[in-house]
């Protein structure tokens, strides 16, 4: 808050509030709401080079990921321009009826796909199969990609799979990203964008509410490793 005065050296984890009256000691590091303390957090200490100070060459290898960020939203455009042009091609031969009914969404749901399968071959090609127990620099390619391909799904896939939560289909869709999930698993809002889908693995018969966010950055240090949930529960 406002006015809050910390020690050196601490690590305070996303969404805590700081307490300065109990944060007291340097070099401590507290997660969660209200606050506790993390007596044995593992601190791994990296080259500067890749934390800190990044040389001119992975400053530019960063700009490129982020200016081709510009380029995302162009499938999306050049699919909603090749729709209204097929639209129009196909209004001769078909009557009102039948385009509303059938060629409009019929058309919707191919631009659907089509997207749907461009996050997941993004996701094939910028990271293959991602392992647990791994750490990463912050300056360091795979580190760029990773955040790179966050965004591309947030761009591309988000919004219609947001309109598939609590059905089969997104399971469907969330095996072909690399998420483990067993049969008859019912997961709830929250699973139309994951971060780490290759991470998360739900057994048979279990029903799934909440947001899973299987990594940390400590200290510019990305650490991911596995969760999973048990057989019915």
């Amino acid at each position: 808050p406002t006015g809050c005065a910390l020690p050196d050296g601490m690590l305070i984890g996303v969404q805590t509030v700081a307490n300065d009256s109990s944060m007291t000691q340097p070099n401590r590091s507290w997660f969660g709401i209200p606050p506790f303390e993390l007596p044995k957090r593992e601190v791994i200490k990296m080259d500067d080079a890749v934390t800190w100070n990044p040389s001119r060459g992975l400053r530019a290898h960063r700009w490129f990921w982020e200016l081709l960020r510009f380029l995302i939203p162009l499938p999306g455009a050049a699919l909603a321009a090749g729709t209204l042009w097929a639209f129009y091609q196909l209004m001769d031969e078909f009557d009102e009826l039948e385009m509303a009914i059938v060629i409009q969404p019929a058309l919707l749901l191919v631009d659907i796909g089509i997207l749907l399968l461009l996050n997941c071959v993004a996701k094939w090609l910028l990271l293959g199969r991602v392992k647990g127990g791994r750490i990463h620099a912050f300056w360091s390619p795979w580190v760029f990609r990773w955040d790179f391909h966050y965004t591309v799904w947030a761009e591309l896939a988000r919004r219609p799979l947001s309109v598939l939560e609590g059905t089969l289909w997104l399971n469907m869709y969330l095996r072909m990203m690399g998420v483990e999930i067993g049969s008859r698993v019912y997961l709830r809002r929250g699973f139309s964008q994951l971060v780490d889908p290759d991470m998360l693995h739900f057994e048979d018969d279990s029903v799934i509410v909440g947001q899973f966010q299987a990594h940390t950055f400590e200290d510019r240090v990305l650490k991911l490793d596995h969760i999973r949930v048990g057989r019915g529960a």
